[in-house]
């Protein structure tokens, strides 16, 4: 997944975050649907958040729940405990993810392929105003 910094000069670096083997995870996740008075049911869902661990604290304060591997079943069993279930809601554990700086491309709607994951290119050097003395 993604997750944005804010930096001093009010621009946004984003910051790709994986596990740190590579292998793909699960976040934690909400389905529910309802029926309005009037109208059609309305289906929606939502990832669910913690605290960020360590190493993703500097860049944003929450994380999603990405869940351990052994605990994804009981996630999805409806007849799990609902105490069970808080309890999975963790952070993942600091040597378990990694994270690194990425192109803003992954912020402009026209790009949806590897150079998403490119590394940052600097900022432009600014030289300063030309001074007449």
């Amino acid at each position: 997944f993604y997750e944005w910094e804010r930096l001093e000069d009010g621009g946004k670096q984003p910051w790709h975050i994986t596990r740190a083997d590579g292998s793909p995870f699960a976040f934690a996740g909400l389905l529910a649907s309802c029926r309005p008075p009037e109208g059609e049911p309305v289906q929606t869902c939502a990832i669910v958040t913690t605290d960020a661990n360590r190493v993703l604290a500097p860049v944003h304060g929450r994380m999603p729940v990405i869940l351990e591997r052994d605990a994804e079943a009981a996630w999805l069993d409806p007849a799990a405990p609902a105490p069970d279930l808080l309890g999975l809601l963790r952070p993942l554990p600091d040597a378990e993810v990694a994270l690194r700086p990425v192109s803003r491309a992954v912020n402009d709607a026209r790009y949806d392929g590897p150079a998403c994951l490119d590394p940052p290119t600097p900022a432009p050097r600014r030289d300063p105003a030309p001074r007449l003395f």
